[in-house]
């Protein structure tokens, strides 16, 4: 659903519409309007960080004048500060689906999709990610960031502030494990579980 609905996919039957035009009709239109991080995000391991978000923005259609800005100003939003000059292939899990997150991010979509942003992080990555999320979330006018079946956090009608909804997913988080809601509690103490 999430691949038809940014584009990536032609639905069967139906219409889909971004800012009312038909993503069918107008794809190329439709998909500028969309940051898209897909749950397994694909990277090139072998570029250096930078290097990659230079690429995308190239891809992005975004002017030689404003990349390299646009680059330093998605690096300090994404946290990816530490990894500069690193190759993508040699970063954590968690490092990685920052950069995915930048990818999505680096033309300033008004629209932003997160297909499972948390998967196969650990308790402390998903804090981090969440954070950053619900920080990115403050300039975003709509995003969706669904996690095993559930909406971990979405945008709100435009004017309103967007919901952040702490998603606890117990399969993936010990009892032992601290928190990943950010109270700095154990689960077990949190939850009562």
């Amino acid at each position: 659903t999430l691949r038809m609905l940014t584009g990536f996919l032609v639905p069967d039957g139906g219409i889909v519409t971004i800012d009312n035009e038909n993503i069918a009709q107008n794809p190329l239109s439709s998909r500028r309007k969309i940051g898209y991080l897909p749950e397994n995000c694909p990277l090139y391991n072998d570029m250096e960080v930078t290097e990659f978000l230079k690429y995308v923005a190239e891809l992005r259609a975004l002017s030689n004048s404003e990349i390299q800005g646009r680059i330093n100003e998605i690096i300090t939003t994404c946290g990816l500060g530490n990894v500069i000059g690193r190759s993508i292939g040699k970063l954590s899990k968690g490092y990685r689906q920052r950069v995915g997150l930048a990818q999505a991010l680096i033309h300033r979509p008004p629209i932003l999709v997160l297909d499972e942003p948390t998967n196969g992080l650990d308790p402390n990555q998903i804090v981090e990610i969440r954070n950053l999320i619900k920080k990115i979330g403050e300039d975003i006018e709509q995003f969706a960031a669904p996690q095993e079946g559930e909406v971990a956090a979405s945008g709100a009608e435009q004017g309103e502030a967007p919901k952040q909804e702490p998603l606890v997913n117990t399969d993936t988080v010990g009892r032992n494990d601290p928190c990943p809601c950010g109270s700095g509690k154990k689960y077990k103490k949190c939850h009562g579980k």
